[in-house]
């Protein structure tokens, strides 16, 4: 006989011993895994009330900390960072835009960043969540179908949407949102059935569904038909998830009461049955009417997990099993010794689940209280306060706020202090920057059920923040296990500094150019300006403001200077709660101080010496620019005086040679001197025409055959547009050659075509930059100059052939100008007087286009054409000085002549 030492027996002693505490307590606090729920100190807290109004009939986890929930038909984005609802939503689903209808499915497409919701009534909606308060997109599929579950290939930008109407599958392309196939499901011996449930598996890109007769079916991608998998005749096939690897599936099934409710592998590869857990274990249903599964991989130890919602065992809220997929084993997750299989019991019964990433080691759970439950093995952190130093409602610029927390763990151990760490944004994965709290610390230790309280102050941390809301996470870590709960904290910093780039000048003010603060709540920029360079860093009295704009680079300016003094130039940011930048900025990017010296700046008017003039000559009656409109209406009369005969010849000429004598002897005045010389050029002009018009009657164009019989032609009418090139170096060097554009009116009579007097009136308007007076350095400040050219022109054409396609044509008159240059709130104003001279061709569209008989006869016009002309025009009161308009002019106009 072999003889046993007390020694080797303790050692077999605590061999067993070993053996059954593994047995025992390894399922449920000795791995990472999510296996218990989560409640906190008072067990209230979870399952948490997001105030959902029903059951959750879809549940969605696409992010580790963006949860999506849908009843009836409403929609909801819950934050799991926060366990709150997120502070943006989707609208409410409305008739009026054509939303309404129970939401049937629900699934994320990653490629477009979008849910995809399907209804009960046959639409589909899209929901963008860059834009999420925004009405979705609604399309119909199946107009008064029931549609049903929703997966999608994002790979492929495809949603896969059953049809519970006529069993049937749509294939939505997510991009153009249209049907680009329908694929017709056939099940043997079954004409009526509901698509349960469907899962997208990415390594074999195949959709699979379940139904209620006891089949899974799948379609491949760009398949036209449905292949059929036999499960189990005639039962509910509540749920479908797939393996992490993609190479199995699990498909839940509800035998309708009787003791077989089970979970079936499929293998992707085979699409073959390749075992079936049960939940009858010694004779006892662990977990009847099993509604959904969901499968997740964990860290810690790495392995793969099934979790299956249930009514649990008899008698019990309801639970949820677990299932080690590497095995198909049914775990053990109950108290009760003498019962294998049983399942993790919950407070209330569980109904839909979502698991999320292995890092982050979540399972959530809906439950029939329209609650959210959370299975986990991580610690549940409770944040009951965050204050701030202040008293209000926000951190600002040296203030801090405090943060009170505790954590509940069942892997706590009484007397054991453990880790946390508190971080500013980022996200669940512990992500964000790490806050240091006022003893300089980055992390501190905490015993479980104890309230922690530790503060942070803002200019310590300040890199770590955003203006606006921030979410604080604090982490607490128990053994592997990281647990963790956000909260909101409202920042209110001030805008940073200023930069300025250069400042320029203007009459009795400075102007700054500096960069545009890019924050939300930028309200506008101080400007301070003093002689005094340590006065100007701490004066209260600002020089000027210039509001929040769009550019990258405002202009601001001081006024109220004094011109020719020094001003030393400082600014500050102010955000819309009336915080300053920390700094005001003295000196430009390039650390140079910045400084600016007014200056009384000028335009081409004052720089050219010009005082400006009123309108009404003093002692005149008219205004001289109404002096061309009675010419131009004393020759209407004399050209309807023609059909009178040639006394009339005799008439004008001597009422013209009386009328200047007159105007000559009463005239010492300078404009009515100017007007004699236009009135004579003017009868100078007519007698000509007078003439030829009595004298040579076989030259009248009328004589032409031009194959119709054309209305009788009296006048022409002109629209003009052309670039004014000024010759004048000084009104050059402001607005140089280009793009300084006059419009013009023209209208005129005609005397056989050929002849014809003319009355025009045009509008020029354009800004440029000012220069100083004494300097001559371009300023910052604008000038506007507003002309008003009227002229008054004889005009020959060319007109003497029966080919009249083009016809050049001359032209000569006098000029009346007048001018307003706006600069520094005044202005200066008068007329300027001129001649001009003008050559161009007639381009005559109407013949060209062989439209003349058809524009005569229906409109009136006798002629269509396309004016080319070029002019110079001296315009500077006769070399009288002052302001010189004078240059060349280049346009393009319409002409009529009816």
């Amino acid at each position: 006989m072999r003889t046993v030492s007390i020694q080797q027996r303790w050692v077999r002693f605590l061999a067993v011993l070993a053996v059954l505490l593994c047995l025992v307590i390894l399922p449920r606090t000795g791995v990472a895994f999510p296996d218990d729920e989560v409640l906190g100190a008072s067990d209230a807290n979870p399952p948490f009330d997001f105030g959902l109004g029903a059951t959750v009939q879809n549940f969605l986890l696409f992010t580790d900390q963006r949860l999506a929930v849908s009843y009836g038909e409403t929609l909801k984005l819950i934050d799991t960072g926060l366990y709150a609802l997120e502070t943006d939503q989707p609208p409410a689903l409305s008739a009026d835009d054509e939303t309404d209808g129970v939401l049937a499915g629900l699934g994320y497409d990653s490629g477009r960043n979008q849910l995809v919701a399907s209804q009960e009534d046959g639409d589909i909606l899209f929901f963008l969540l860059s834009d999420i308060t925004a009405t979705p997109v609604s399309v119909t599929l199946a107009e008064d179908k029931k549609l049903g579950p929703v997966v999608i290939d994002a790979a492929n930008g495809e949603a896969y949407v059953a049809n519970n109407g006529d069993g049937s599958v749509h294939v939505v392309n997510l991009l153009t949102q249209e049907i680009t196939r329908t694929v017709t499901v056939t099940i043997p011996a079954v004409s009526n059935y509901t698509i349960t449930d469907a899962v997208w598996v990415v390594d074999m890109t195949e959709a699979y569904f379940t139904t209620d007769a006891g089949v899974v079916f799948y379609i491949a991608k760009d398949g036209t038909s449905a292949t059929i998998i036999d499960i189990t005749t005639g039962e509910t096939l509540t749920a479908i998830d797939v393996g992490p690897n993609g190479t199995f599936l699990y498909v839940t099934n509800d035998t309708s009461g009787t003791d077989t409710d089970e979970v079936v592998r499929i293998s992707t590869s085979t699409h073959a049955v390749t075992a079936t857990i049960s939940f009858l274990v010694d004779s006892v249903v662990t977990n009847s009417d099993p509604t959904d599964v969901v499968i997740t991989s964990v860290v810690n130890p790495t392995a793969t997990y099934a979790y299956v919602s249930g009514a649990g065992i008899a008698g019990t809220n309801g639970g949820v099993s677990v299932i080690n997929t590497n095995d198909d084993e049914l775990l053990d997750m109950g108290v009760d010794p003498d019962q294998d299989g049983e399942p993790i019991e919950m407070t209330t019964e569980p109904l839909l689940l979502q698991a999320s990433s292995s890092t982050d080691g979540n399972v959530y759970v809906s439950d029939s209280n329209q609650d959210v439950g959370l299975i986990s093995a991580s610690p549940l952190v409770v944040i009951s306060s965050l204050t701030y130093s202040s008293g209000g409602t926000t951190l600002g610029q040296h203030e801090s706020f405090t943060i009170v927390f505790s954590f509940s763990s069942p892997d706590a151990v009484d007397g054991t202090s453990y880790t946390y760490e508190v971080r500013a944004n980022g996200s669940v994965d512990a992500s964000g920057t790490l806050l240091v709290d006022d003893s300089g610390a980055s992390s501190g230790t905490t015993p479980a059920e104890t309230d922690t309280t530790v503060t942070f102050n803002y200019d310590g941390n300040s890199a770590a923040f955003e203006e606006g809301t921030n979410d604080i996470f604090v982490f607490v870590t128990v053994g592997d296990n990281r647990g963790r709960r956000a909260t909101t904290l409202t920042v209110d910093t001030p805008p940073p500094n200023v930069t300025m780039r250069s400042t320029g000048f203007g009459t009795n003010r400075v102007y700054v150019n500096f960069d545009r603060i890019d924050v939300a709540d930028m309200s506008h920029y101080n400007i301070y300006a003093d002689t005094d360079a340590a006065a100007v860093m701490t004066k209260s009295d600002v020089s000027g403001t210039t509001a929040q704009g769009t550019a990258s680079t405002l202009t601001g300016e001081a006024t109220g200077l004094t011109n020719g003094a020094t001003y030393y130039i400082a600014m500050e940011a102010v955000d819309l709660n009336g915080n300053k930048s920390e700094a005001r900025t003295n000196t430009f990017a390039d650390g140079s101080v910045a400084t600016g010296v007014p200056e009384q700046t000028v335009g081409p008017a004052q720089l050219l010496g010009e005082k400006g003039c009123g309108l009404l000559p003093k002692g005149s009656r008219y205004p001289l620019p109404l002096w061309p409109l009675m010419a131009f209406a004393f020759l209407l009369m004399a050209r309807l005086a023609r059909r009178r005969g040639n006394g009339f010849l005799f008439g004008v000429i001597p009422e013209c040679l009386n009328r200047g004598s007159r105007l000559k002897t009463a005239g010492s005045d300078r404009r009515k001197r100017g007007f004699l010389g236009v009135f004579i050029l003017v009868c100078i002009i007519l007698v000509p025409l007078l003439a030829q018009a009595q004298g040579v009657q076989e030259r009248d164009i009328a004589a032409i055959d031009r194959g119709y019989t054309e209305s009788r032609q009296l006048g022409s009418f002109e629209m003009k547009t052309g670039f004014w090139l000024p010759q004048n170096n000084v009104v050059k060097g402001f607005f140089g050659n280009c793009c300084n554009l006059i419009t013009r009116l023209q209208g005129g009579l005609l005397f056989q075509k050929r002849y014809g007097v003319e009355l025009g009136v045009g509008f020029f308007y354009k800004s440029a930059t000012a220069v100083g007076m004494t300097s001559g350095r371009t300023a910052q400040q604008k000038f506007n100059l507003i002309l008003i050219p009227i002229e008054t022109s004889f005009v020959w054409r060319a007109d003497y052939f029966t080919w009249r396609y083009l016809i050049p044509y001359l032209k000569t008159g006098i000029d009346y100008v007048y001018f307003r240059q706006g600069l520094s709130g005044g202005s200066v104003q008068g007329m300027k007087y001129g001649l001009h001279g003008t050559g161009g061709v007639m381009l005559n569209v109407g013949e060209i286009a062989g439209v003349s008989v058809e524009l005569d006869n229906d409109w009136g016009v006798n002629d269509l054409f396309v004016t080319f002309e070029a002019e110079y025009r001296w315009i500077n009161n006769f070399g009288g000085g002052g302001l010189d308009l004078s240059g060349q002019l280049y346009s393009v106009g319409i002409l009529f002549e009816f």
